[in-house]
């Protein structure tokens, strides 16, 4: 998964900025053959060095960014008594402005999400490039990953988290965990997690990790550049079970004061 995350967040801080406003190249980011070259860096035993996961495109141009030097979100899951899902991420961004509000809207440093200047990172360590430069009626690029998961019957898994960069990694790692490995959402949810978001090139693991030093130890054999972190992102999932037992099942993330609620 962590080699999963490097080409990617290159591509975010590349590439995207607000649709309205940029080109975002979308259709050649995602071709079959860009994939394929990127699945082709991949080395399963040893870890790849992030640069190597760029691959610009040529018809494309944007300016790559320069590593950084080292250096409040909501997220609802609702499932309502029709079988209608939601999932909705909001934010402040950082602290500012948290407890006030001017003309009904609360005060917010979403600005940060911007680029300030290319190759300059934010307050979350992601640099930006030309496309996620501020300017009138700009909406800036965002981490937050709202998602509903459906199968052919319908709707399997209402999911999100709030976090800066770590969203992405963390809804994907819990989303895994549920459907593909069949984990209980309750230990996918407590099941200790990893970060690579390219810039920098180094492997974030939680400070409490139960896995123990053993899997650590072989990351590090892999080549993988590690540092602990305290936090992670916080996931809220609700899981629509059409097999034995309660029809919904909804989590709240231990690693932050919350719990599901209903009716």
């Amino acid at each position: 998964l962590a080699e999963s995350w490097k080409g990617p967040f290159w591509d975010h801080a590349s590439y995207f900025g607000d649709p309205s406003f940029v080109d975002v190249p979308t259709d050649a980011l995602l071709t079959n053959e860009r994939i394929d070259r990127r699945a082709a860096v991949y080395r399963r035993q040893v870890a790849t060095p992030a640069g190597l996961y760029a691959m610009p495109l040529p018809d494309h141009p944007a300016a790559a960014p320069t590593p950084p030097e080292e250096h409040g979100t909501s997220h609802l899951s609702v499932v309502d008594e029709a079988g209608n899902v939601a999932a909705i991420t909001t934010t402040v961004n950082l602290y500012f402005g948290a407890r006030y509000t001017a003309a009904g809207m609360v005060m917010n440093d979403e600005m940060d999400d911007f680029a300030s200047s290319v190759g300059v990172a934010n307050a979350f360590g992601l640099p930006g490039g030309a496309p996620n430069l501020p300017g009138p009626g700009h909406r800036p690029v965002s981490s937050m990953t709202p998602t509903i998961v459906f199968d052919a019957e319908g709707p399997v898994l209402a999911i999100g988290a709030s976090g800066g960069s770590r969203i992405v990694t963390a809804t994907e790692q819990v989303a895994w965990h549920t459907l593909v490995r069949g984990l209980d959402p309750y230990d996918a949810l407590n099941h200790p997690r990893v970060h690579h978001q390219g810039f920098p090139n180094v492997l974030r693991t939680e400070e409490t990790n139960p896995q123990g030093d053993q899997v650590l130890t072989a990351l590090g054999a892999r080549g993988h550049p590690r540092e602990t972190a305290r936090h992670s992102a916080v996931v809220q999932l609700i899981r629509v079970n059409r097999g034995e037992g309660p029809r919904l099942i909804a989590v709240s993330d231990p690693r932050k004061g919350g719990r599901p609620a209903g009716e």
